[in-house]
């Protein structure tokens, strides 16, 4: 942790005086960053209260398949946002676009207007359609912040669903290194499919051990979990356990948005 925050402390400090540096606030890693800075520094939080923020973020709510929430500058500048993706991760990725764009003279009102118009990225909360009327997202979520953050997501976006979370763990040493951050994170689901492992130049029989000790501690947190043996056998249990109002969320950096809409 220490050379990552120096890492990025270098970075900072590399950043023109007349630039200006948009950071998370109340986090005590990045307050060591911006230190370095030369440059001003604007602070932004999804807490409403946070009294050391810049930008701040309030009355958030799901609004359809998206967010809407207010922001509120140091200033006391204030407006009502909508945003089409949902998630109170991508409300924090907009209040920095927020601050990005209030830096370089964008004013609230047209900021506002590009947010209501964005429509997310390719394998970022990817809807990909529907299947046996159980829908289908795609994530390229491959850490455990990430993989519980789009499952929070989809348990808000779509409420009273039965989530099934199709996981491709992404390398060996990652999976072995956070594995029980990664337990913890895919027992949110109703029910859990772990995909092999997507290996590059790493022992197969040490990601098989790898994949099955994950199975076992996910279980441990109270998960359902099946290990199913390749993207083909994935296909084939979308196609016979899919049923009406679920919501399929397939999730790793490796191939598995390959399957996640079967022909």
């Amino acid at each position: 942790m220490s050379d990552a925050q120096a890492a990025f402390a270098d970075f900072a400090a590399r950043v023109s005086p007349n630039g200006r540096l948009i950071v998370p606030a109340g986090d005590d890693g990045t307050r060591a960053v911006a230190s370095r800075a030369a440059c001003p520094v604007d602070r932004i939080s999804i807490t409403a209260d946070d009294e050391s923020a810049d930008w701040r973020a309030s009355e958030i709510e799901a609004a359809g398949s998206g967010s809407r929430f207010r922001v509120t500058s140091a200033s006391g500048d204030s407006q009502v946002m909508e945003l089409p993706v949902p998630g109170r991760h991508n409300v924090s990725n907009a209040l920095a676009a927020i601050a990005v764009c209030s830096a370089v003279g964008v004013s609230l009102d047209v900021t506002a207007d590009g947010l209501s118009k964005f429509r997310g990225t390719r394998r970022r909360f990817e809807v990909r359609g529907e299947f046996h009327s159980a829908t289908i997202i795609d994530d390229y979520a491959h850490h455990p912040t990430a993989v519980s953050a789009t499952i929070e997501t989809v348990r808000q976006a779509f409420p009273g669903r039965r989530i099934v979370v199709a996981f491709q763990p992404h390398q060996v040493s990652r999976t072995q290194h956070l594995m029980d951050e990664f337990a913890a994170a895919l027992a949110r689901a109703d029910e859990t499919l772990l995909l092999p492992i997507f290996a590059d130049r790493e022992d197969t029989q040490i990601a098989a051990r790898t994949l099955a000790e994950l199975a076992e501690k996910t279980r441990k947190n109270g998960a359902n979990v099946s290990v199913l043996t390749s993207l083909d056998h994935l296909s084939a249990t979308l196609d016979d356990a899919a049923q009406p109002g679920d919501v399929w969320l397939f999730l790793g950096a490796g191939n598995i948005n390959t399957c996640a809409l079967p022909q």
